[in-house]
């Protein structure tokens, strides 16, 4: 009787830790495949500020839509005003220009392949191989308000400079119009 009940605890002890031992393993599985999948498909990303003169930011928003000639970034912009959110998701590439303040609201430039269906209040501007569309910007081009205008501190870069750059740092090909073929 005793070697009856040895057995039956022996195998509850087994069955125990090998539940244990199983829980254990799909719990490291989860967490790493959590971690794992999002590496193999980018589909949203945070970037560095919008600068024309942050070049991976550049390279990046180039990727995001390589039928673009021209690519919009933020030079000298006006006191108070600075690109805190820039971002690439599907196709698409962002970023906001606000005053430090929180007081005025944001202005948001975004570049995609084609013009979106026009909102009141949106200004698009049509380029080779794509569209800005900036968002939050308000009207008569008021004096120290971020613009695509002379001074504004909105403007674009040449997809070509982005594509030498790419050639020149790296030896390899920056996918897209203005580029050998990938």
């Amino acid at each position: 009787m005793k070697a009856i009940r040895s057995r039956r605890r022996f195998r509850r002890v087994v069955v125990s830790v090998c539940l244990f031992l199983i829980v254990a393993a799909i719990t490291v599985v989860s967490l790493s495949l959590s971690f794992a999948i999002p590496l193999f498909f980018p589909t949203r990303g945070a970037v560095l500020p919008a600068n024309c003169d942050a070049e991976r930011t550049m390279i990046t928003f180039a990727q995001a839509v390589p039928s673009a000639t021209k690519i919009p970034c933020a030079t000298t912009l006006p006191v108070g005003w600075n690109t805190p959110v820039a971002q690439v998701v599907n196709d698409k590439a962002w970023f906001q220009v606000n005053v430090g303040d929180g007081t005025t609201p944001p202005i948001v430039v975004t570049l995609t392949a084609a013009c979106p269906a026009p909102v009141t209040g949106d200004k698009q501007i049509p380029i080779d191989g794509g569209c800005i569309t900036v968002t939050g910007e308000p009207e008569g081009n008021q004096l120290g308000v971020p613009a695509f205008t002379p001074n504004g501190g909105l403007t674009t870069i040449d997809r070509s400079t982005l594509v030498a750059l790419v050639d020149q740092e790296t030896d390899e090909t920056l996918c897209g119009v203005g580029a050998p073929p990938c």
